[in-house]
């Protein structure tokens, strides 16, 4: 609620322009882990608190605990929270961290369909997610989640297993099985098919976040294509950066669009963002079958 008052109060003092002589539809988009896309009850709880913090942000009451109660039991804040499409006609929607961060990509002139790997390396958490990118009959953006998992493996959380007594081997360890066991159920059962795991081609790989740029998870993340090499007959993975939009406006020059790139894929409606589909509603894939000819 503070940060939405904030963010309204700047906009009305430094991009006065803007909304002058119009009446604004504020609406709100809530990311998430994509591996939690599929937890029902936390989306749930998700667009209730958005929908009561929106509502409570415009309007006059001080932000007290009382009054935050109030909002969550409001009658639309309840409907929202069960119905999501009630829920973006108040202004609140949830989407995958995941689908945000490819919508800059998916918006590019580098854009073509297949499956990725997102890997978000956080503060706290490394966030892995496979998916697919593909167009729709409507010409629609569509993100399958075919696999995905979030750890308390980020950046600061190394420090934390450090002084837990764990060592930099453990925590490393950790780490490739969170990505080596998400990557493998993708090329065992949830898309063995796809042109990627064959001979001459590549995983595309995305390294986003506020930690990509940490020495230590980037060696976990390259580390992926030997280890693919090596099980598989694809020449490992293929590094590609999100590049930074031509229409983003920033007060200085930056070097890297990682940090922002879930934001700026969150600042898109959700019409524009895609058709998003979650992993449990996804069936697996059988692989292919040799024939057996030889008592033909």
């Amino acid at each position: 609620t503070f940060v939405i008052r904030y963010v309204v109060g700047w906009i009305a003092k430094e991009r006065e322009a803007l909304i002058r002589d119009r009446d604004i539809a504020w609406f709100v988009n809530l990311g998430m882990a994509a591996a939690n896309y599929d937890d029902e009850n936390l989306v749930r709880q998700y667009r209730q608190i958005g929908a009561a913090a929106l509502l409570l942000a415009g309007a006059p009451d001080d932000i007290t605990i009382g009054a935050t109660a109030a909002f969550l039991a409001n009658e639309n804040v309840t409907k929202a929270a069960d119905d999501p499409e009630h829920a973006e006609q108040l202004g609140i929607a949830v989407i995958p961290e995941t689908a945000a961060e490819a919508t800059g990509f998916a918006k590019s002139t580098d854009r073509a369909a297949g499956l990725y790997l997102m890997v978000d390396i956080g503060a706290m958490t490394l966030d892995v997610c496979l998916f697919r990118l593909k167009t729709g009959k409507n010409g629609t953006d569509q993100y399958p989640i075919l696999m995905a998992d979030v750890r308390p493996l980020g950046v600061e959380a190394y420090y934390w297993h450090k002084k837990d007594g764990q060592t930099e081997e453990d925590f490393i360890q950790q780490c490739n099985y969170c990505l080596r066991n998400a990557i493998w159920k993708t090329r065992s059962k949830r898309d063995p098919k796809a042109p990627c795991w064959s001979k001459g081609n590549q995983l595309v790989t995305f390294l986003t976040g506020g930690g990509a740029e940490n020495p230590l998870h980037q060696d976990i993340a390259n580390s992926l294509g030997p280890w693919l090499r090596t099980h598989t007959e694809n020449s490992g993975i293929r590094n590609v950066t999100i590049q930074i939009p031509e229409t983003l406006e920033a007060p200085e020059p930056m070097a890297g669009f990682g940090r922002l790139s879930v934001a700026w894929g969150l600042s898109y409606p959700p019409t524009e963002i895609g058709e998003i589909k979650s992993s449990s509603k996804i069936e697996d894939i059988e692989p292919s079958k040799a024939f057996d000819i030889s008592s033909s």
